[in-house]
C-alpha cells in the first residue's frame, strides 16, 4: 500500500520483502540472517514501512512491540547510495506517525541509535542516555556472551 510520493518513489506499508531486507541489512553491514528467520520477524512486527524508488527497496523501518504500550523502532536502513537524501526522514515520519495513532498515553518507545546518530533520533523526541534520570541502555546478542557484533 502507498502511502506518499515524497522527492521520487513511494513509501509503502508491509510490502517489504525478507529479500528485500536481506539486502539492507548486508548494506548496513548487519550480517545475513536466514531467510526463513527474516519471513518470521516481518510476519511478526506490528509494522514495517519500506521506501521504493523505481520498485527497489531504497530504505526500510520495522516496528515491533505490543501495539499499546510499548514500542521499539527497529531496523532503520538506508541504501548507501540514497542516504542523506531524506529517506530515513521520510521513514521515521511514517513510524511516527503510526506510533501516535494507537499508541496508549505514556507509551514506552525505544529504539538502539547506530553511533553517531543521535542527534538524528533527538528531532523525534528520543532522549539519550544516560543521561541525569536513566542508566544506560543495554543489549546483547543471543548467544554471544558479552561480545560486541559488528554492527
Amino acid at each position: 500500500m502507498a502511502l506518499g510520493l515524497m522527492r521520487s518513489g513511494f513509501v509503502e506499508k508491509n510490502t517489504l520483502l525478507p529479500d528485500e531486507y536481506i539486502q539492507l541489512r548486508i548494506d548496513a553491514g548487519w550480517g545475513i540472517p536466514e531467510k526463513e528467520h527474516v519471513r518470521i520477524a516481518l510476519e511478526e512486527s506490528l509494522v514495517s514501512f519500506v521506501k521504493r524508488i523505481d520498485k527497489k527497496a531504497v530504505g526500510a523501518v520495522r516496528i515491533v512491540g505490543d501495539g499499546k504500550l510499548c514500542f521499539y523502532i527497529q531496523d532503520l536502513m538506508v541504501l548507501g547510495e540514497s542516504r542523506k537524501q531524506g529517506v530515513a526522514t521520510e521513514l521515521m515520519r511514517e513510524a511516527m506517525r503510526y506510533i501516535a495513532k494507537i499508541a496508549a498515553p505514556n507509551a514506552f518507545i525505544g529504539l538502539m541509535a547506530a553511533k553517531g546518530l543521535d542527534r538524528f533520533y533527538q528531532k523525534y523526541g528520543f532522549l539519550s542516555r544516560p543521561n541525569e534520570k536513566m542508566g544506560p541502555g543495554m543489549i546483547m546478542f543471543h548467544g554471544r556472551k558479552g561480545e560486541l557484533s559488528e554492527a
